[in-house]
């Protein structure tokens, strides 16, 4: 490897560890929020912890950082840029954090997305509901419809 490289690489390790230290502070405040309040803003700050904790089963609509504070917003795009770098689980990053963000899934009755294969070409729908439900909502689907 040449210096440059190597120096390149120290800089990366450099970012990621700002990065991580700023996005836990960060989550830290967010779940504090979540955890202690009953406004719209927290009820979206409950919906990105969910989706930092699980993406794929709670997804988190990007456009939703136009509807919460500046202070909110910053502290959301710490988040990101910490998972970006991807060293820890943003939940490991607070006391009790998988416990603290089950906990706000569960008060805010946060629903899970389904994701589900059908038989076929490897179409895929996603559904609103529980496994544990009869009823499900189809509310997005990537294979061509059929009339």
């Amino acid at each position: 490897m040449t210096n440059t490289t190597l120096e390149q690489l120290a800089g990366f390790a450099v970012r990621a560890q700002k990065a991580t230290a700023e996005g836990g502070q960060a989550f830290a405040r967010l779940l504090k929020l979540a955890e202690g309040s009953d406004t719209g803003q927290a009820r979206r700050v409950a919906a990105f912890v969910a989706s930092t904790y699980n993406g794929r089963r709670y997804p988190f609509d990007l456009f939703e950082l136009r509807a919460v504070d500046a202070q909110i917003g910053d502290d959301m795009l710490l988040c990101l840029d910490a998972l970006r770098w991807a060293r820890a689980d943003l939940y490991r990053l607070v006391p009790d954090g998988e416990m603290r963000v089950r906990a706000v899934i569960q008060d805010w009755g946060l629903r899970a997305w389904l994701r589900l294969r059908l038989q076929g070409q490897g179409r895929f729908c996603r559904l609103r509901g529980s496994p544990q439900s009869s009823t499900c909502f189809i509310l997005a689907w990537d294979g061509e419809h059929q009339g």
